[in-house]
Formats: C-alpha cells, sequence, structure tokens
C-alpha cells in the first residue's frame, strides 16, 4: 500500500465563516482570513473530498507522497 500526506489547502467551513465574524481586538488575523473568502481563495469541502477520491482510486498517477490538493 502506499501512504500520501496531502493539504487540502484552504477550506471554506463554517469555522472559516467563524473566523470571518471575530472581533479583530481577538482575532488579528482576521483581514487575511476574509480576503481569503474575498478573493476566492477558498476551496469548498465537496471540491476537496473529490480530490481525495481522485488520489484514493488511482494511486498510480501520483509519484510524489506530499501532495497539495491545489495541485490536482
Amino acid at each position: 500500500f502506499r501512504v500520501f500526506s496531502v493539504a487540502p489547502g484552504i477550506v471554506d467551513t463554517p469555522m472559516q465563516e467563524s473566523i470571518r465574524q471575530a472581533d479583530k481586538k481577538y482575532f488579528p488575523d482576521l483581514e487575511k482570513f476574509k480576503r481569503y473568502k474575498t478573493q476566492g481563495e477558498l476551496v469548498s469541502p465537496r471540491e476537496v473530498a473529490q480530490k481525495y477520491l481522485k488520489i484514493i482510486k488511482q494511486p498510480q498517477n501520483f509519484n510524489k507522497v506530499l501532495l497539495s490538493a491545489r495541485d490536482l
């Protein structure tokens, strides 16, 4: 069997939504997280799951064990 380490990227989860509504006083990186959303840098959980399935179903197509879902 093969083992992969896959970085999913920045996923648009309920946690992301909560972060974007945080008080900047308690979350200094607030603007960065808001920018992720406005600049379209977030991917849906569904899209990430589809990419993981691609790796699971066709592991022979991936030569590296460290992968980024953004590159798939």
